[in-house]
């Protein structure tokens, strides 16, 4: 498996997937650190300000019939893997919202209710905070609730996590 830090190619190890919740652990090697800190409570506000971030791929879709004729021609010419990306391939998208409530699961678990759209393609994205700190994973939209999204609060995830990354930063 690779993972793209900008065009740069990393290989990844998978180190865990949960089997409770939308989450994976992959290894990367590169000498960097940490780049999120991780919030140690999901006890937030109603009105508290979340950006969704991720990389949804609606947003990498054609515009026209003939966007998708030069994207066929372009796929059927690469290479390499790392052909077959375009330079917006690697821009994140990151939209605004705001908590609207915390939901209490029967697991013990916390739902953070948030308007930040999110799409197919960034689910597992984290929900970050306006300082950069992570208080959830985006995990689903409510169907039935247009506008309703729900992240995992990263509480409930931090065992696991703990249990495979050294030196998660908690905040």
């Amino acid at each position: 498996m690779w993972v793209f830090f900008g065009k740069q190619k990393y290989v990844a190890e998978i180190l865990y997937v949960s089997e409770t919740y939308d989450l994976a652990i992959l290894k990367v090697k590169r000498r960097q650190h940490a780049f999120f800190s991780l919030s140690t409570s999901d006890n937030l506000a109603r009105g508290t300000t979340v950006v969704a971030c991720g990389f949804p791929d609606t947003s990498q879709e054609a515009l026209g019939p003939q966007e998708e004729l030069e994207e066929l021609k372009r796929r059927q010419t690469a290479l390499h893997v790392e052909d077959l990306f375009k330079t917006s391939d690697f821009n994140y998208t990151g939209t605004h919202g705001f908590v609207s409530r915390i939901r209490d699961e029967q697991s013990g678990g916390k739902l953070i209710q948030h308007n930040a759209p999110i799409s197919h393609g960034n689910s597992g994205g984290p929900l970050l905070m306006e300082d950069g700190v992570v208080v959830g994973i985006n995990t689903w939209l409510a169907l039935k609730g247009q506008g309703t999204f729900y992240a995992l609060g990263m509480p409930q995830l931090r065992q696991e996590i703990e249990r495979h990354v050294q030196g998660a930063v908690w905040k």
